[in-house]
C-alpha cells in the first residue's frame, strides 16, 4: 500500500513554465499535476533540479473563454523514486500561457516509478455542462489496496468539492484571468472506476490515476561462488522481497529492497 507523505502546491502568474518546490523523503515517487490557462502546448515536459525525469501520463483540455486556444491539464509521475531528502524543485514545462497552477504529491512505499508505476487512468474533456459534477473514469476497476489521485481544472472563484472518502490535497485558485486546481488522493479501498466530485459551475477538465503499489519485477542473473562452488540464476524477482538459496548444509537470505 502507497500513502502519501506530503502535498504541495505553487501558483505563478506571467508566461512561462510552471514550477514548485518540495523536500520528499528517500524513496517518495512524485506525481504532478500542471493547470496552465490558455495554453497550446499538448506535450509538456516535467523535470527537476536533482536530476529526475517524469513520465507524462495525460493530458487533459478545456475552453476556457480568455483566448482562442484550450487550457491544458496534465499529469506527470517520477521516473526514478527520489533519492535523497533535500529540496527540490519541480518544473513543468509548459510554453506560452496566462497563468498557471502546479501541484505535487509524494507517494511512499512504492517500488515502481514512471509509466510502470500508473496502473490505470481516465480523464474528462471540455465539459461545459453547468453545475454537473466532474466525473472521469478509470479504464479497468482500481485494486483496494492502490492508491487512486485526481485532479480538476476550472476556472471558478469558488472551491470545489473533493469526492466523497478522498482527501483534498490543494485547491488553489487566483485571478486575472481566474483560474483553479484542485487534486485529490486516496490511499486504499477503492475498486471502482468513476470518482465524483462535487458540482462545478463552469467548464472544467479531469484526470484521474490509480498507482501500482505492487512490487516492481525486474530480470537478471545472479552469480554466486562459495569456494569452488559456483551458482548461477537468471529469471526474475521482486524488487521488494526476501530471496533463500541453500546449498547442503548452507543457506543464504536476502531481503529489503533492491535499487534499481
Amino acid at each position: 500500500m502507497a500513502f502519501v507523505s506530503a502535498t504541495t502546491a505553487g501558483d505563478t502568474t506571467g508566461t512561462g513554465d510552471r514550477s514548485v518546490t518540495v523536500t520528499p523523503a528517500v524513496n517518495d515517487l512524485g506525481v504532478v499535476f500542471c493547470h496552465a490557462a490558455n495554453n497550446s502546448n499538448s506535450a509538456p515536459t516535467c523535470s527537476d533540479d536533482q536530476g529526475g525525469t517524469y513520465t507524462l501520463i495525460e493530458v487533459a483540455t478545456v475552453t476556457d473563454g480568455v483566448g482562442p486556444t484550450p487550457s491544458r491539464l496534465s499529469c506527470f509521475v517520477r521516473d526514478q523514486l527520489y533519492s535523497v531528502a533535500s529540496s527540490t524543485v519541480i518544473t513543468v514545462a509548459t510554453g506560452s500561457n496566462d497563468a498557471g497552477q502546479v501541484t505535487v504529491q509524494l507517494y511512499n512505499g512504492m517500488t515502481r516509478a514512471g509509466s510502470e508505476a500508473v496502473r490505470s487512468k481516465g480523464e474528462e474533456n471540455d465539459q461545459n455542462v453547468f453545475d454537473s459534477p466532474p466525473a472521469p473514469a478509470l479504464n479497468q476497476a482500481a485494486l483496494t489496496g492502490n492508491a487512486t489521485a485526481g485532479a480538476v481544472a476550472c476556472f471558478s472563484i469558488v472551491g470545489i468539492s473533493p469526492p466523497a472518502s478522498w482527501t483534498e490535497a490543494n485547491d488553489d485558485n487566483q485571478i486575472t484571468p481566474t483560474m483553479r486546481l484542485e487534486t485529490i488522493y486516496r490511499d486504499s479501498g477503492f475498486t471502482g472506476t468513476t470518482i465524483t466530485w462535487g458540482a462545478v459551475g463552469t467548464d472544467y477538465c479531469a484526470i484521474v490515476i490509480e498507482l501500482d503499489a505492487s512490487n516492481a519485477i525486474r530480470s537478471g542473473v545472479s552469480d554466486i561462488t562459495i569456494g569452488d562452488l559456483a551458482l548461477v540464476s537468471s529469471g526474475t524477482v521482486d524488487i521488494a522481497g526476501v530471496a533463500t538459496i541453500t546449498i547442503g548444509d548452507i543457506t543464504l537470505v536476502s531481503a529489503g529492497l533492491v535499487g534499481t
